[in-house]
């Protein structure tokens, strides 16, 4: 996974009105996605199962609202 994000190129992407530069690696069972304001570097990693607990939590949530 290491060898493969580091093939990704970094894209430009607009959240919020903040300029940022993001790259992404999905595999079948998880993916990393880096995201960088060329002070700070942000990291997600997430395997299938964190990905389901977090998809649980928020229907969850949704649920109680």
């Amino acid at each position: 996974m290491e060898a493969d994000l580091f093939a990704v190129p970094w894209v430009p992407v607009n959240i919020g009105g903040s300029g940022l530069l993001a790259k992404a690696w999905f595999g079948d069972t998880q993916y990393r996605l880096l995201l960088s304001d060329l002070n700070t570097v942000w990291e997600e990693d997430m395997t299938a199962g964190d990905i389901q607990s977090r998809a649980q939590a928020r229907a969850d949530y949704t649920a109680a609202i």
